[in-house]
């Protein structure tokens, strides 16, 4: 039949994507992935898949294990760093682009927030729950959105879909922090978008590669800012207590006169 005959497509696909990303070509063996998943959330998993090292340990249960009716083939991590960072480089615009599609979901098949959800950002929302934890049918990125500064009134995220952005914004900000060139993108990708990197895990890695800036700016749009207020002040006026250094943005700093540096957070 046809859709027997188009299962087995996929899952040679699949094996070969496989066999690319093993051998290499990460670029093409994501690329066939893409090809016979589609995008969003079982798309983001296949190709995070091949970069576990992206996932926290506590959220990598959400990795798949099967997929067109198959076990997925086992996958060699890869050790160098530079090549790490290059495929991580590649997995980059895939992950923002399953992003995207999910997001794009939500807003498109629940394009008004419950009642319930109005309620709670008009009194400042509720705190996002964690991957895996009971989040009943339905959250609203309005209500995290309003009590951290952001406007996205509009989008109701299903518990799935709250979880798979967790694991994939995630896995941008390790993916960013791997590149060996600072350009500013997770700063940016911090401070404008919405996004659900897991507070836990990002403050872990951010504070591991001496990215304080970026750090800060999650602290802001979690609502914690006692805390990015006196990682700032830190930054400003005892520099030498932070290790490891700071690098990128919160570079320029140290120094800095101890009201700029709550302005600029501000």
């Amino acid at each position: 039949s046809s859709a027997s005959g188009l299962q087995l497509e996929r899952q040679l696909r699949l094996l070969y994507g496989h066999h690319l990303f093993a051998s290499g070509e990460w670029d093409e063996g994501m690329a066939q992935l893409a090809l016979c998943s589609e995008r969003g959330v079982q798309g983001a998993g296949l190709l995070l898949r091949l970069l576990p090292a992206l996932v926290p340990a506590n959220l990598r249960s959400w990795l798949p294990t099967h997929a067109a009716g198959a076990a997925l083939p086992q996958v060699k991590e890869i050790a160098d760093p530079q090549s790490f960072a290059r495929a991580a480089a590649m997995a980059l615009p895939y992950l923002m682009s399953h992003r995207t599609r999910i997001i794009t979901t939500a807003s498109t098949d629940q394009p008004t927030a419950t009642a319930t959800a109005r309620d709670q950002a008009a009194v400042g929302g509720q705190h996002r729950s964690q991957p895996g934890a009971s989040t009943g049918s339905a959250h609203s990125a309005a209500s995290h959105s309003s009590s951290n500064g952001h406007c996205n009134s509009n989008l109701v995220l299903s518990s799935e879909a709250e979880q798979a952005l967790t694991v994939i914004d995630t896995a941008i900000a390790a993916a960013m922090l791997a590149q060996a060139e600072d350009t500013g993108a997770l700063l940016r990708f911090v401070q404008t978008h919405p996004n659900w990197v897991d507070l836990e895990e990002g403050e872990q890695i951010l504070t591991a590669r001496g990215a304080y800036a970026e750090l800060a700016a999650l602290y802001k749009y979690h609502g914690r800012h006692a805390k990015g207020l006196g990682l700032l002040r830190r930054l400003s006026q005892e520099p030498e207590t932070l290790d490891p250094r700071a690098r990128g943005a919160a570079a320029d700093l140290p120094g800095l006169p101890g009201v700029w540096a709550a302005v600029r957070y501000l």
